[in-house]
């Protein structure tokens, strides 16, 4: 990776200038418990990707702060993920930029 400076979308998930997120290793099964609780929110396929976009467009719109801890029981960070969540389905068929 370049010594590009990266944005913080929350603690242990960067954005670079360039759009390619990296995450922390310790919040994979956060990330993974928070996609399955969004799947049965959802009734959609979420998986770890539409979860970091989700994150990604909620932070843009300002409804979660860059300092915002994930965590798997957070029901309010999931209740504002799921518009973001649908939004994906509904705008994009689910498809994250670069997926087939």
């Amino acid at each position: 990776m370049s010594d590009e400076p990266l944005l913080q979308i929350v603690p242990g998930v960067h954005i670079s200038s360039a759009g390619e997120v990296t995450t922390s290793p310790e919040l994979h099964d956060v990330l993974c418990d928070v996609a399955g609780e969004l799947e049965d929110d959802c009734d959609l396929p979420v998986d770890l990707e539409h979860v970091l976009a989700a994150l990604i467009m909620a932070t843009n719109a300002g409804q979660i702060s860059d300092d915002r801890q994930l965590a798997s029981d957070d029901s309010e960070l999931r209740a504002l993920l799921v518009p973001h969540v649908r939004l994906i389905f509904e705008e994009f068929d689910g498809q994250i930029c670069g997926e087939e």
